[in-house]
Order: C-alpha cells, then sequence, then structure tokens
C-alpha cells in the first residue's frame, strides 16, 4: 500500500490579524491510499509562523484547517500523516494597504 500527502493553501497570501481581509488562509491536505482519498488518518498540520487551528478530517480523504498570523513573513506549513510530510508557503503581509520593498 501506497499513501501519499499533498497540501495546498488558499489564498497563499494573506494580511496579519487586524481588519484588511483577507487575514486566514484555509490550509487542505489531501491523503491518498493506492491512489485513493483515504479518511481517517492522524493528520497534523503545523506551522512556523502564526498559528493553525484544530484540523478537521472531512471524512473524503481532505483534511482542514485555518492558518492565521500576528507577524508579517512567510509562513511554512508542514502536513504529515505517518512519516510523510509536503510543505506549502503562505505570504503573511502586513495590513493597512501599505507597500512592500521588493
Amino acid at each position: 500500500m501506497t499513501k501519499e500527502i499533498s497540501v495546498e493553501a488558499d489564498p497563499t497570501e494573506i494580511n496579519v490579524e487586524s481588519g484588511d481581509e483577507p487575514t486566514e488562509s484555509t490550509i487542505t491536505a489531501t491523503v491518498k491510499e493506492d491512489g485513493q482519498p483515504k479518511s481517517g488518518e492522524d493528520v497534523a498540520i503545523t506551522t512556523n509562523l502564526g498559528t493553525v487551528t484544530a484540523v478537521t478530517d472531512n471524512l473524503d480523504g481532505t483534511y482542514t484547517c485555518k492558518l492565521s498570523s500576528t507577524e508579517s513573513g512567510d509562513a511554512t506549513v508542514t502536513a504529515k500523516v505517518d512519516d510523510i510530510e509536503k510543505q506549502v508557503l503562505v505570504d503573511v503581509g502586513p495590513s493597512g494597504g501599505g507597500t512592500q520593498g521588493g
């Protein structure tokens, strides 16, 4: 049996929590075993910046949570099942409509 996980963020750019939308991103991990969606797994979703809510098993092979942050920067979000993990980046920008340097 071959198990795999993928992870996506929507949107991939958010603002710090202070009123400027969007302030959170929906993180969706998809687990498949032998190519078929697999629910009932112990999926952990973590981040190096901000916080994530508790993971919800949607009973269709997908697992979701929300990411938000009070600090700006690049949030690396990691989804893990067993010893398999994948990552996605979310850009957390400052609020207030200011311009970002480049």
